[in-house]
C-alpha cells in the first residue's frame, strides 16, 4: 500500500489509517503524512495510528505524538505516535522531542508546513 499524502510505502511500524466515508479506506506512511492526510478528514471518521513501540494500533486523538526526537521516520519533520504519554516520555528520555496531544501536533505541522 503506497502512503496517500507522499506516495511511499505505509511501513507496519508507523501506518496511520483513515476509514473516511469520503475516500475509503487511506493510509499514510507515518503520523507526520498522517497529520497532512488528516486536514482532509471528516471529523467522524475513523482514525487510528501505530504505537511506535509496540506496533499496536490505536486511536489518533488518545495517542501522544513525538516531534523533533532524534529518531527520525520517512517524512520531515519527523512524529513518532506513542499509545500512551507515559511510553511517550520514556522514550523522550533517551531521545529527545517534544510530546504533543493529537492538535497539538497538527498546530505545529500547520505552522512548519503552512497547511490552510
Amino acid at each position: 500500500m503506497l502512503c496517500a499524502t507522499c506516495n511511499h510505502v505505509v511501513p507496519d511500524r508507523t501506518a496511520f489509517i483513515v476509514q473516511s466515508q469520503q475516500y475509503g479506506l487511506v493510509a499514510a506512511c507515518c503520523p507526520h503524512c498522517g497529520l497532512v492526510l488528516l486536514e482532509r478528514c471528516a471529523p467522524d471518521d475513523l482514525v487510528l495510528v501505530t504505537d511506535f513501540l509496540y506496533g499496536q494500533m490505536v486511536s489518533a486523538g488518545s495517542a501522544a505524538y513525538l516531534t523533533g526526537s532524534s529518531v527520525s521516520t520517512c517524512c520531515r519533520p519527523g512524529i513518532l505516535a506513542f499509545a500512551n504519554r507515559t511510553d511517550a516520555e520514556c522514550f523522550q528520555r533517551g531521545f529527545g522531542g517534544v510530546i504533543m496531544t493529537l492538535s497539538e501536533a497538527l498546530e505545529h505541522l500547520r505552522t512548519r508546513l503552512t497547511i490552510p
